[in-house]
């Protein structure tokens, strides 16, 4: 290179450099989308600390909550509904109670039993994996019982007075306007959730995290 070359160079090499990783720089990362789907007899506020806490660690992944179970990396789920060709861990293990709005007669009672529930028009949760054990006096009932499309619906009609539900007792703690009371010499079963996942090295990192910092 002449003299002139050799200047040019010591000007240039500089700026070359930096607008050479200009692009680099100023261009996001990719993020990592999960796809996540709720089944409807969970109710996701419990689960959206761990979410947070994860999403907030992880600064390129971006929660993706879709409708359909069998297109979900991850779903919160019971162990009776794990979608096929996933792995599952769970978090917590409970049993069933009834739920009551807060002004029935029923919550005056230091001590429920399936007979005292008898005259009560029952909110049924057909999507529900116990739902079937639920109907415990159905024939009792002149009236064809109201049907919920998932728990955050069944928490409000009970709360509004229009009947009462079998839900987890855990459901007691999600909503104002309701109280769950166990039902004595009545084993009314009882539900494990967690997290399933994708057997893909991601969806089970993932859900590794997530099921442990719920555990905690």
């Amino acid at each position: 290179a002449t003299s002139l070359g050799e200047k040019l160079y010591r000007e240039a090499v500089g700026s070359v450099a930096q607008l050479s990783a200009l692009e680099r720089r100023i261009k996001r990362d990719p993020r990592k989308s999960l796809r996540i789907y709720c089944f409807p007899d969970i109710l996701l506020g419990p689960f959206a600390p761990t979410l947070q806490s994860v999403s907030r660690n992880a600064g390129d992944l971006e929660f993706s909550f879709i409708a359909s179970a069998e297109d979900c990396d991850l779903s919160c789920v019971s162990q009776n509904c794990v979608p096929k060709g996933h792995g599952f861990l769970p978090i917590l293990t409970e049993p069933y109670g009834v739920a009551l709005g807060l002004q029935h007669p029923l919550t005056s009672y230091d001590s429920l039993h399936i007979r005292d529930l008898q005259p009560y028009p029952i909110i049924h949760r057909p999507y529900c994996p116990n739902a079937d054990g639920f109907d415990l006096f159905e024939s009792k009932h002149t009236s064809r019982p109201a049907q919920a499309v998932n728990d955050h619906q069944v928490l409000d009609l009970v709360s509004a007075g229009l009947g009462i539900a079998f839900v987890p007792v855990s459901h007691g703690d999600a909503h104002a306007g309701i109280v769950v009371r166990r039902v004595h010499g009545q084993d009314m079963g009882q539900r494990t959730i967690g997290f399933s996942h994708r057997k893909t090295a991601f969806a089970t990192e993932l859900a590794t995290t997530l099921a442990a910092s719920a555990r905690r």
